[in-house]
């Protein structure tokens, strides 16, 4: 089964936010750091397979906010590099469709 990680635009607005919010979400070591390469080393030390999740809404605030953006292009990098991981963009909308189906 692979982790999910939902990607929140909101917490990956400053460095502080981004910090806390990954290295809970993919269970980072302690020694992970306030930046963006240390972001990206994080990501190629990952061995559990995983899906980071990606919504309309969420990809609007990350592609209006700079900072947020740079972290989603680390990610976009770090997931080029690594096998296990993969990000997926996800329509609710998707879902709403199925259900009325």
């Amino acid at each position: 089964m692979r982790k999910k990680i939902y990607l929140d635009a909101d917490r990956l607005k400053n460095r502080k936010d981004m910090h806390d919010y990954l290295e809970k979400a993919f269970d980072f070591p302690f020694w992970f750091g306030y930046n963006l390469d240390a972001l990206y080393d994080c990501l190629s030390e990952v061995k559990e397979d995983t899906d980071i999740i990606l919504d309309q809404a969420n990809a609007t605030k990350i592609c209006q906010d700079p900072y947020a953006y740079r972290v989603l292009l680390t990610l976009s990098d770090g997931i080029e590099e690594n096998p296990h991981l993969r990000i997926l963009f996800y329509d609710p909308e998707d879902e709403e469709d199925e259900e009325e189906e």
